[in-house]
């Protein structure tokens, strides 16, 4: 009975988990069979890293055991993910993108006394973009990432002098630049849970806080000043980060080298939920989770 009352509870959350990705897959035409081979490409490569991680050898026969896919699904999709998956060219300019916009947000070369980010010369030495861009990759012309961020309207030109527009890059028009930053962040979110159901000792900071029986105007108000609390923290905590990565000392032991993802969200919705969900009184306002 406890077996099936924790399954049954399992199974609620994963619907709630997945029905807005199945909504976002059928809108863009992805059926359910294609989305079955990517589980079970996936499902061998969890696999595969977990056995790499505890030292065990992982065989076709021991994965099949282990994800219930046939061993001969197995050997071809192991033969597949041997071949390695080079990133997207959207997936390389989300990540350079990024990457200079936080150097932009937190080196003091580009900052004003306030803190704010300086107007910066198209070219020419640091600080430029040109020379921004460069400090980052030179794998990228510094041309062809300032038309993007122009045509997403990211940065303002008036002459030769750019005027940052937005606090963060938010991408606007590439898709898969969205798609990049969306796996990168949902993932990095159920990760945090994943691995605070797993264990009670030292769970990650995860909480969320939400209201009903509020009108339009209000969820507006609340929601422009979430935007401007949550853009202060990040980029306080950029600058720490900044700071810190480039305070490491030179030849840093690479197997004590560590990294953190930190999101925030504000979802904005009339409807109510699922009547499959699992009930939440409307009195229940306020509640930190």
């Amino acid at each position: 009975m406890k077996n099936e009352v924790s399954n049954n509870r399992f199974e609620r959350m994963l619907k709630r988990v997945l029905k807005p990705l199945v909504k976002f897959l059928l809108k863009h035409g992805i059926t359910y069979t294609a989305l079955q081979e990517a589980l079970k490409s996936l499902y061998v490569e969890v696999t595969i890293e977990s056995g790499q991680l505890e030292t065990k050898r992982m065989t076709d026969s021991r994965i099949s055991l282990l994800t219930g896919i046939h061993r001969k699904e197995v050997k071809r999709l192991r033969e597949y993910l041997q071949q390695g998956d080079t990133p997207s060219l959207g997936e390389l300019q989300a990540s350079l993108s990024a990457a200079v916009m936080a150097k932009w947000l937190s080196s003091p070369d580009y900052l004003e006394d306030t803190g704010y980010p300086r107007q910066i010369p198209r070219t020419g030495k640091a600080p430029s973009f040109e020379a921004l861009v460069y400090s980052v990759s030179k794998d990228k012309h510094y041309r062809s990432l300032l038309d993007d961020w122009l045509a997403q309207e990211i940065v303002a030109l008036e002459g030769n002098v750019l005027m940052l527009q937005q606090q963060g890059f938010v991408p606007s028009e590439d898709e898969a630049e969205k798609l990049y930053f969306a796996g990168k962040n949902l993932g990095a979110h159920i990760e945090t849970v994943t691995q605070n159901l797993q264990t009670d000792s030292f769970p990650m900071f995860e909480r969320a806080v939400f209201y009903r029986g509020l009108s339009k105007e209000s969820v507006s108000e609340i929601e422009q000043e979430a935007k401007l609390r949550n853009l202060e923290t990040l980029t306080k905590i950029n600058d720490m980060a900044a700071n810190a990565k480039q305070a490491l000392p030179a030849g840093k032991d690479s197997n004590n080298i560590y990294g953190f993802h930190l999101g925030v969200y504000f979802l904005r919705e009339l409807q109510e939920p699922s009547k499959n969900d699992l009930k939440i009184p409307d009195d229940a306002n306020g509640v930190l989770k």
